[in-house]
């Protein structure tokens, strides 16, 4: 990715210069934007070599469950309406806010009770409707206050307080909450392979030689009985280069390499994540 990134600006700005001062903004802006957007967060950690792009994908396709899953309840709560009807109501909540109770429908579709991260996105998601809740009422009181300052209070006629909207939360937050977990539980799964790739890439290029990946994999299997035949896994691989091996390619091959450890069929990846 790394490579990718200063290509593209070497080739659109030539001089070095600005090709530096480009880089350098870009990475200042994912450190601004990264707490409040999903995908800037996700490029920044494939940038920093802590995610493989690979899971740009997924991500995609959890945005398209959320969606899916809300078709499907629209669907089911209002059976009378028509399918352009349905669209247009998905496409409303898609751009504003979603009740909590649908939200949490959501939630509870996509993930069983057993489900690690249930708990914490619940929590998340609660605390994020409280949130947008004191923010709505503090916006209301606001222009309340205006208009009472604009206009001569008239005693005679009492005005009925506006009934108390259902709790909700806004679309893109509740996508978001879903992802940054999904997101989170991911560096995690990679942190041991993250950690020893970055020690052979310490100059920070985005890609480690063939000999480095035999020496990372050597230093992962140290003192277990676990065989590997590194040369076939190599051959496998389909990067372009078969020179060097991207963060991406090794979590790739990881993945698909099936081991035995104590007596039992997992991947190399998992016996990575799983290691002290």
């Amino acid at each position: 990715m790394e490579q990718y990134i200063y290509l593209f600006f070497k080739q659109r700005f030539g001089l070095n210069n600005i090709v530096i001062e480009w880089v350098f903004g870009l990475i200042e802006a994912l450190k601004i934007y990264a707490s409040s957007d999903s995908d800037v967060a996700l490029f920044s950690l494939i940038l920093r070599n802590e995610v493989d792009e690979e899971f740009a994908k997924i991500q995609g396709q959890i945005k398209g469950t959320i969606e899916e899953i809300l078709i499907n309840l629209l669907e089911a709560n209002h059976p009378n309406k028509t399918k352009k009807v349905i669209n247009h109501m998905v496409k409303e909540k898609k751009k504003g806010r979603v009740r909590e109770m649908l939200a949490l429908e959501i939630v509870n579709t996509m993930y069983t009770d057993e489900h690690p991260n249930k708990d914490e996105i619940l929590v998340k998601l609660e605390d994020q409707v409280e949130e947008e809740s004191r923010a709505i009422v503090v916006e209301a009181q606001k222009k309340k206050d205006k208009k009472r300052n604009g206009k001569q209070k008239d005693k005679k006629k009492k005005k009925q307080e506006p009934k108390e909207k259902e709790k909700g939360i806004l679309y893109t937050n509740l996508v978001k909450i879903i992802l940054d977990m999904q997101l989170k539980t991911h560096y995690k799964f990679l942190k041991n392979l993250s950690w020893e790739f970055r020690k052979f890439d310490n100059q920070n290029y985005g890609f480690i030689s063939k000999e480095q990946f035999r020496k990372l994999t050597n230093n992962f299997l140290q003192g277990s009985d676990v065989l590997v035949d590194l040369e076939e896994m190599i051959s496998k691989r389909g990067s372009f280069d078969p020179s060097f091996l991207t963060f991406s390619d090794v979590v790739s091959m990881f993945s698909n390499q099936k081991i035995i450890s104590e007596g039992e069929e997992i991947t190399m990846l998992q016996f990575i994540f799983e290691l002290d």
